[in-house]
């Protein structure tokens, strides 16, 4: 959909009219091999490209109708990510109760703020690390595995490079170049400490599912030890 509106994105190959493929319960999909240039720092002039980007995509998608994507929303995925954790049996005994303590915690304390924001279907996973530059063609958006319904601000705060408090200039130019499409509601900033909590528990339950994975530990070599817990549960009482 993105790319036949000429948004720069790698668009998976069609096959027979078909994009997603299935094996043994698997479901799959092929893309062109496309590289690029990873984004570290952005000037003035490419968080004004960004929010241009964005603002084309959110565009985009308030027109769609996708019920069957996850709804980015403390009560709905963070609730299901702390099913998975606990499932997983993942955490030192130690610091089971403290942690759930902090998030159920956080959940009920979160769950209120988004009382009266907008939802619409998102990129879901907006970092640096899911933008690229291609030369002589731009900038792109890549990786849509986390496509999920929530408010738009959630495809902005993480490319953020501090708190919003220490980036309002950064925050005015993505607004900038986002309401050249888009209106920008500004109060759905105040969402950012919650959209950071929720991120810390989505990324444990990520954790939670591969953690015995052979690789694991080899990637995430402090995960799940004594330390880290202790600063996640911080993390999370402080989130709010």
């Amino acid at each position: 959909m993105l790319a036949d509106h000429e948004i720069p994105v790698i668009a998976p190959m069609s096959f027979n009219g078909q994009t997603l493929f299935e094996k043994n319960g698997l479901f799959f999909t092929f893309f062109a091999k496309k590289g690029g240039r990873a984004l570290d720092e952005f000037d003035k002039d490419l968080w004004i490209q960004v929010g241009r980007l964005l603002g084309r995509v959110h565009l985009i998608s308030k027109s769609l109708e996708l019920k069957d994507r996850i709804v980015w929303h403390p009560e709905v995925i963070t609730k299901l990510q702390l099913e998975t954790i606990k499932n997983a049996r993942c955490l030192l005994p130690d610091f089971e109760k403290s942690f759930f303590t902090a998030a159920e915690g956080f959940i009920e304390k979160a769950a209120p703020l988004f009382a009266n924001s907008e939802t619409i279907l998102l990129h879901g996973d907006c970092h640096r690390g899911n933008m690229i530059f291609r030369p002589s063609e731009g900038l792109f958006l890549i990786d849509f595995d986390d496509m999920s319904l929530g408010p738009p601000v959630q495809d902005m705060w993480m490319l953020l490079p501090d708190t919003p408090k220490n980036c309002k200039a950064e925050i005015e130019w993505f607004i900038n170049g986002y309401e050249t499409f888009l209106p920008f509601n500004r109060a759905s900033l105040d969402l950012i400490p919650a959209l950071r909590g929720m991120r810390i528990i989505h990324f444990i339950a990520w954790c939670a599912i591969q953690y015995q994975e052979p690789q694991f530990k080899a990637s995430f070599p402090e995960w799940g030890g004594t330390r880290y817990w202790n600063e996640t549960i911080k993390e999370i009482f402080n989130c709010i």
